[in-house]
């Protein structure tokens, strides 16, 4: 009977058991993809993995990209993560349609310079997050801990959208301008990796369904920011695959045709200077 030979646990890792492992493991070459992939359909600046404070733990974190796109003293912010999970332990995201109070997003209405500068917060009704859509209310992770990975990515959007949230306060204007902002959190996995659960208002589950894109309910409110005496609330996390996000740039690459989804002009026509 031949010996069976057993692999010594201790024995140095070759090239090809690291490389196994990082593409299995490191979420950095999808991110690497997901920051090419936004500079090459919008043209814009697209900064990644860079460090900042996390305003809730006040410990040292890295963002994977961030982005913005503008145009005459508009702008929309970008704060995205990245999670390289694999189809065979997809996102899920329970759900159901979402209610009245839940389609909206802030804008972020900034004017003056230095020791003028002033922030103020207007609600955007149900022009970009529309009524009857489905909301995410939960997110589930098959495998063994999994949940913990995705809530961390989704709450990293978050902490990352805070100091976008900050620029578009700081930006300001010229006394005759009005400079206006939304941030929105993105949270970014592989083609085949999310699925969507409805369910009913009796709490019947209807068929789950293969998704590349979902909007994820969180109504996280920014206070205590300077220049700016009311909260901003980022009200939810948009989560998609590679696919829903090619849509989405597709969009944003046509903005200077249509604001109005990210911007209202109803928002923008009452102050002076407004775009």
């Amino acid at each position: 009977m031949a010996k069976q030979e057993i692999s010594d646990p201790c024995a140095p890792m070759s090239a090809e058991a690291v490389r196994a492992f990082v593409r299995q493991n490191d979420d950095f070459a999808f991110e690497m993809q997901v920051a090419a992939e936004i500079k090459d359909i919008l043209r814009v600046e697209v900064r990644h993995g860079a460090s900042y404070v996390d305003p809730v733990t006040l410990k040292p974190r890295q963002f994977d990209v961030r982005f913005r796109v503008e145009e005459d003293c508009k702008a929309v912010y970008y704060a995205v993560e990245c999670k390289n999970v694999a189809p065979a332990y997809p996102v899920i995201v329970c759900g159901r349609k979402a209610d009245a109070n839940e389609n909206f997003h802030d804008v972020i209405v900034s004017r003056g310079q230095l020791g003028t500068l002033h922030a103020s917060v207007k609600r955007a009704g149900a022009t970009y997050f529309c009524a009857g859509e489905f909301v995410g209310k939960s997110i589930l992770k098959p495998g063994k801990g999994r949940d913990g990975e995705i809530y961390e990515g989704w709450s990293q959007a978050l902490a990352s959208a805070h100091e976008l949230v900050e620029e578009a306060v700081m930006i300001g204007a010229p006394l005759d301008k009005t400079s206006f902002g939304a941030v929105f959190p993105w949270l970014v996995v592989p083609n085949g990796a999310l699925w969507c659960v409805d369910f009913d208002r009796s709490g019947h589950m209807n068929e789950p369904k293969l998704a590349t894109y979902c909007r994820y309910f969180v109504g996280h409110r920014v206070s205590n920011l300077l220049h700016v005496s009311e909260p901003i609330c980022l009200s939810h996390v948009e989560i998609m695959t590679i696919g829903g996000m090619r849509e989405l740039l597709g969009q944003l690459r046509n903005i200077r045709y249509d604001w109005d989804d990210w911007i209202p002009q109803k928002i923008r026509s009452a102050f002076v200077g407004g775009a």
